[in-house]
């Protein structure tokens, strides 16, 4: 027996009025929570809903009577796997502070590697100008400056 087959029997399609009825709630209710799960998951409001959005929205209800979340359009995106937790203060304040502090070791690289690049960009010019007195030397000793 397949899930889908299961799930139907379990969770037929209905009428927005007949869940709203079934889960205790007003219309207009179910019909806001309906336009967010729609809205989230992309698809398009149908005359009457598959039992798949029908468990969704039996979850929906669940959360929020649980406590588990704290409205339904939260539940909602929970549900739909699109929730994601507020970071608490204390912990924004702390990733504040690691990236400054990792800033300061970027900068601090950053003008040490300064430092390497004019370095090497000293020996390079070092490094040619001994090239050039060397050629200088062989051509007025007589030997060959190419060899």
């Amino acid at each position: 027996m397949s899930l889908s087959f299961v799930s139907a029997v379990h969770h037929p399609a209905m009428l927005p009025s007949e869940l709203a009825r079934d889960l205790s709630i007003d219309q207009s209710v179910l019909s806001k929570i309906l336009n967010r799960y729609y809205q989230i998951s992309g698809g398009h409001r149908p005359r009457t809903l598959p039992p798949e959005v029908v468990a969704h929205i039996r979850e929906v209800r669940r959360r929020v009577e649980t406590g588990e979340a704290t409205s339904m359009p939260q539940a909602v995106e929970m549900v739909l796997g699109t929730y994601v937790a507020p970071i608490p203060p204390a912990s924004a304040r702390e990733v504040m502070q690691s990236m400054a502090a990792v800033q300061t070791r970027l900068d601090e690289a950053l003008t040490r590697l300064e430092r390497i690049e004019t370095t090497l960009i000293g020996i390079e010019a070092y490094v040619e100008r001994s090239r050039a007195q060397r050629a200088a030397r062989m051509t007025t000793d007589g030997t060959d400056a190419a060899s």
